[in-house]
């Protein structure tokens, strides 16, 4: 499964969605979720928001793939990162809600894979080249982001009031906030960056350790601790919508 286009990143998703509406499986949320972020790129392209469109397709296309391997590996029983088995795994399990599984999805495409397409795309010096609609698209996925967040209705508010409540008390619920995106992009950019100019043994070493860290985030995710899983899971019993609609409901928020 891989694309070489920006459409063929849409068809893709497409079909993870169709299939996931009719098994169902909760694995659409986030591919639905990834589907509006996608069309609001390319409808940017169209309306010539980036400074070099072509690149933009690009990085678009290698940053997509990242998560079209990790999907089929996961569906083939062959060997993925950490974060991405996490996030899948997860969706298997009715524990967690909407919200978790779009963060646990965020978490690991944004934090692992951005600044690894952005390295891919732009290697040694090329990678300043990006920088400004590497901004751009970042306002793509906070205008999204925020949205969708939004569309988690009780679950979210939850989230939100015991986010604060933990980080009170020195249990940060995750490294996210926003969706990762608002907060940590520069720290991200600043991943980019020293990527573009390792080698690859030192790039891959230095992959190797981010998966560790992003795993650490995607596990608080899908998995809090106790006294915060148990309003999670409540706050999930109370939203009971069907998987398919709560697919539809991403796609046309």
């Amino acid at each position: 499964m891989q694309a070489t286009t920006i459409d063929e990143v849409l068809q893709l998703l497409d079909e993870i969605i169709l299939k996931a509406r009719t098994e169902p499986n909760r694995l659409g949320y986030f591919a639905a979720l990834y589907r509006r972020i996608t069309a609001a790129v390319k409808e940017g392209m169209v309306n010539h928001m980036f400074q070099d469109e072509k690149l933009v397709e690009q990085f678009d296309v290698v940053f997509a793939n990242f998560y079209f391997e990790a999907l089929t590996a996961y569906q083939q029983g062959q060997p993925l990162s950490e974060p991405w088995r996490i996030t899948f795994h997860a969706a298997e399990s009715w524990q967690p809600g909407l919200v978790q599984h779009i963060l646990a999805g965020m978490t690991a495409h944004v934090y692992l894979d951005l600044g690894v397409a952005a390295a891919t795309v732009c290697p040694g010096d090329r990678i300043h080249r990006l920088k400004p609609d590497y901004d751009k698209i970042n306002e793509v996925l906070d205008m999204i982001g925020t949205r969708a967040m939004t569309k988690g209705g009780k679950q979210m508010k939850v989230m939100e009031f015991f986010g604060t409540l933990i980080t009170r008390l020195g249990k940060s619920f995750s490294n996210i906030d926003a969706l990762g995106v608002q907060h940590t992009r520069e720290k991200i950019w600043q991943t980019a960056e020293r990527l573009a100019y390792f080698d690859e043994a030192t790039r891959n070493a230095e992959i190797l350790s981010m998966q560790k860290n992003v795993a650490k985030s995607v596990s608080r995710i899908v998995k809090p601790f106790l006294p915060l899983r148990a309003v999670l899971i409540l706050s999930r019993l109370i939203n009971r919508k069907r998987i398919p609609q709560m697919i539809d409901a991403i796609l046309n928020f």
